[in-house]
């Protein structure tokens, strides 16, 4: 089961800095420092193993499982006879460690007391220097700041990918909306609030937490309440269905935390710390509010910062945008470019918000729009080719495009150097109108242009067949001309 938010791509002019800090701080930790976890692990075994430890503890070990009403386990370890499952075993056996540590396993006034002493301190200290035993949150030996130094350990790689991809898609939507401090605040809060309800039901448990999931759940708590009662688009899978809709943000809360309570009661556990979730998700959820309780600016919706309505139609859109509105924003930018139809950035947000129906009449109908706008030389030059080349994939069923359109767009290209797409142009016009004016004049300015960028086999290809096809006409005579020009320059 997966419900994320999906509402609109990224904006990348306003990249998620801290979001992206984050995920590299992880990623650092888990590469340079976590790397070393296998070879750490390994010399303490095997000097576990070669001190003589496992001797001394595992049989021990057995009689303390039989003496506290595990006998069936212990009998088992006997019949499965594999020393080293049982040492992992004891070693993180919280309540058998302690015992073990106070001097009621192995007691002093056993003879190989001293000597067991020196051994297991050394073991110890090899063992603490695994990441998780010296930066991760083990309840048993509760240390305040491993509250924080926890949610930046990872288990494993698809420990670490699965968080970091979340916390990519949370941390996009929020960050400009919250302000960096207050996300920055959210996430080490959470990840505090979750290692703290963890360890308070799990207290003596020898076994470390590690990962940065409630960090990234109050992230999921914080989005909920900060957009509350605005309709957000969410990509659902749920089995064999999968899907978009649109759903006030603060209905996803509930949802979220009932679905990590059913998870934690529900047996599903596993190693999966569902109550450090729980108090994550809380955490967050509880400063949003707090936060928009407080009078915080508002919202803003991934990236896009609210304004008032009374301002003018650009900023009215925006607002609009922000607050999923898209029919009222299309509706004020139409109002804009009707008053100023060059209004270029008016243009590009109509065309992405339009470019979502790649079928529909209004999606066409500004294209048609954009394509015809008169030249304003290198203004909107560069604006209009890369909306036409993504109109060019994505209209449906195919692109419309007029011979005057066309041939505007072709004129403009060329002034651009893009000889690549006027070509493409071209090749429709020949199908279509190839004695039109328009075409012939295109040819014979295609053509120039190859001559000045130095490529004259494409020039001369171009004029020899404009004097061969039609030299009767201006272009043809003038192409003629051309030709005779060049062939007296290069003799």
């Amino acid at each position: 089961m997966l419900i994320i938010p999906a509402d609109k791509p990224l904006d990348w002019k306003r990249p998620p800095l801290l979001t992206l800090m984050l995920i590299l701080l992880n990623v650092l930790v888990f590469f340079a420092y976590q790397g070393g976890d296998e070879r750490r692990w390994q010399a303490a075994m095997r000097y576990y193993a070669q001190s003589g430890l496992a001797e001394l503890e595992v049989p021990a070990y057995l009689d303390y499982l039989d003496a506290h009403g595990d006998a069936a386990r212990a009998e088992a370890a006997r019949r499965a006879g594999d020393p080293m499952a049982l040492s992992l075993a004891l070693n993180q056996d919280a309540a058998f460690l302690a015992e073990l540590h106070a001097g009621r396993i192995i007691s002093p006034d056993q003879e190989a007391h001293a000597l067991w002493q020196d051994k297991r301190q050394r073991f110890d200290a090899l063992y603490a220097r695994i990441s998780a035993y010296a930066l991760g949150l083990t309840p048993a030996e509760f240390k305040p700041w491993h509250l924080l130094s926890h949610a930046f350990l990872h288990g494993d790689l698809g420990h670490l990918a699965g968080n970091m991809l979340f916390l990519f898609i949370f941390g996009a939507a929020l960050e400009h909306a919250l302000g960096k401090r207050r996300f920055l605040a959210a996430y080490l809060a959470s990840a505090v609030a979750g290692g703290l309800l963890h360890s308070a039901l799990n207290w003596g448990d020898a076994m470390p937490l590690v990962g940065a999931s409630g960090a990234i759940s109050g992230l999921m708590g914080a989005f909920t309440v900060w957009f509350g009662m605005r309709r957000i688009q969410f990509f659902y899978w749920l089995g064999f269905y999968f899907g978009y809709v649109r759903l006030p943000a603060l209905i996803m809360l509930p949802f979220w935390l009932g679905k990590e309570l059913l998870d934690a009661f529900g047996g599903n556990g596993g190693p999966v710390a569902y109550f450090a979730h729980v108090g994550g998700m809380l955490a967050g959820a509880g400063l949003a509010g707090y936060w928009r309780k407080a009078g915080a600016p508002e919202p803003e919706v991934l990236g896009q910062r609210a304004a008032p309505a009374r301002e003018d139609p650009m900023r009215q859109a925006l607002a609009h945008m922000e607050n999923l509105r898209f029919g009222e924003a299309k509706q004020a930018l139409y109002r804009l470019v009707e008053q100023q139809p060059a209004h270029t950035a008016a243009l590009e947000k109509l065309y992405h918000l339009e470019k979502l129906e790649p079928a529909s009449e209004t999606y066409h109908g500004l294209c048609r729009r954009l394509w015809l706008m008169p030249h304003k030389r290198g203004e909107v030059d560069a604006l209009i080719l890369d909306l036409f080349r993504d109109y060019r994939d994505r209209a449906q069923p195919k692109p419309r495009l007029s011979a005057e359109a066309m041939q505007l767009l072709a004129a403009r290209f060329l002034r651009m150097g893009e000889v690549g797409e006027v070509e493409r142009l071209l090749a429709v016009l020949m199908q279509h109108l190839p004695d039109a004016e328009g075409t012939r004049q295109l040819r014979l300015e295609l053509a120039r242009v190859y001559l000045e960028l130095g490529r004259r086999e494409r020039g001369f290809e171009l004029l020899l067949e404009l004097e061969k096809a039609l030299p009767e006409t201006d272009q043809g005579r003038l192409a003629s001309q051309l030709l005779n020009q060049q062939y007296r320059e290069y003799r």
